[in-house]
């Protein structure tokens, strides 16, 4: 018996038999080929078997969604937004700088309000003190004047 492959070069390959080895009238049976087994055949398998709910529509659960990843999809854009826009040192310096000086601004018109009212609130003592009738009521309701 002769080799199977003869020639086996790049670019050509043929098989020959010896005349022997053919016999009339057989038939000839290639072996069964069993692939390895896949742990994911399993699975595959098992997801044939179920079949979703007849009667039910998609559409009302692919537009919710739908709607979920728009909505997500917006929320990301305006972070991916300000991200950007904070991405350069030289605008992340001036919006502190800016922050710093918005709440020193707030904290002296605070102060400048707390001093106007104590000024005034010292400004009522003194004149209180000077003149004690502009602080005793008169029996009418109205300030008493002096005479």
């Amino acid at each position: 018996m002769r080799g199977i492959l003869k020639g086996f070069f790049r670019g050509r390959c043929y098989g020959s038999v010896s005349v022997g080895a053919i016999v009339p009238g057989a038939v000839f049976r290639f072996p069964a080929m069993h692939p390895p087994s896949d742990p994911l055949d399993g699975l595959l398998e098992r997801w044939r078997a179920v079949t979703p709910p007849l009667g039910q529509t998609v559409a009302p659960e692919v537009r919710q969604r739908i709607r979920a990843v728009r909505a997500d999809g917006a929320r990301a854009e305006w972070r991916r937004r300000l991200e950007a826009a904070f991405a350069p040192p030289a605008f992340a310096a001036a919006f502190v700088s800016a922050c710093v000086l918005l709440g020193l601004f707030l904290a002296e018109v605070r102060l400048s309000r707390l001093q106007a009212d104590r000024n005034a609130q010292l400004a009522r003592s003194y004149v209180r003190l000077i003149d004690p009738l502009l602080a005793a009521p008169s029996p009418g309701g109205a300030p008493a004047r002096r005479p």
